[in-house]
């Protein structure tokens, strides 16, 4: 477990602070530290990351100085404010896939291939990692005052890990068919089943997920009456014979 923590120090420290870097206190990796394990540990809200920073504060020590100790939940919120989102995020999805190995792989470590895949009995008997991508209009995010949109979020869920390894936002008149290639290229999904609802049954789609080596499943429904009917029709001929 240390050795993890210490893979994720070590990407934290590649975010950029947007502050002015003398007048810092708490350094940005220190802050970012304490707010991932505090997330992890099931925190709701600063108050909680900033409690649970204190608390833990010798056990966070082993892995950084801690000078100063840990920042009120008011510094948080301020410094949260102006990080850059993207960049943080990328940094958690790799160092997720990395420590839950979400990925399917080879006995040497490399990335399963399609034909590895097929050529190999036992790799067909060994179960595959899966990796289920949805979307979800997250409660309560409507801005009424404004009359602004609710926040909707495609999510990929590792089932067998319980973790999700990232998220992205779908962008206002978008919709969850532009949102899935993002989320995607930023994921290590090789020797993956991934599955997605009828929302993700597109061409571009499927070729995303054969980019990145993942196997899909994907949900046909009467949204695409001549693809459903072709389908309807390939397994009705096979059952007649």
């Amino acid at each position: 477990m240390d050795d993890s923590i210490r893979m994720l120090v070590r990407r934290l420290e590649t975010l950029d602070d947007p502050r002015q870097a003398g007048k810092v206190t708490f350094p940005l990796v220190e802050m970012s530290m304490v707010a991932v394990a505090g997330i992890i540990a099931d925190c709701d809200g600063w108050e909680d990351v900033a409690d649970f920073g204190r608390d833990r504060l010798e056990w966070l020590r082993q892995f950084l100085p801690f000078e100063h100790g840990v920042p009120s939940h008011d510094t948080f919120g301020r410094v949260f404010s102006v990080v850059e989102v993207e960049p943080l995020e990328a940094c958690l999805a790799d160092w997720l896939m990395e420590t839950f190995t979400l990925t399917g792989r080879e006995t040497d470590g490399s990335p399963a291939t399609d034909e590895s895949v097929s050529n190999d009995s036992a790799s067909l008997m060994k179960p595959r990692p899966h990796v289920a991508l949805d979307g979800k209009t997250m409660r309560g995010s409507h801005d009424r005052v404004q009359g602004g949109s609710p926040l909707h979020v495609v999510t990929a869920y590792a089932s067998e890990a319980g973790v999700t390894p990232g998220q992205t936002v779908v962008a206002e008149k978008s919709s969850e068919i532009t949102a899935i290639p993002q989320l995607v290229s930023v994921l290590c999904l090789a020797g993956c089943i991934v599955t997605i609802d009828a929302m993700g049954c597109q061409k571009e789609i499927a070729r995303c997920l054969r980019a990145a080596q993942a196997d899909y499943v994907l949900a046909v429904k009467g949204n695409q009456p001549t693809l459903h009917a072709a389908v309807i029709a390939f397994f009705d001929a096979r059952e007649e014979h």
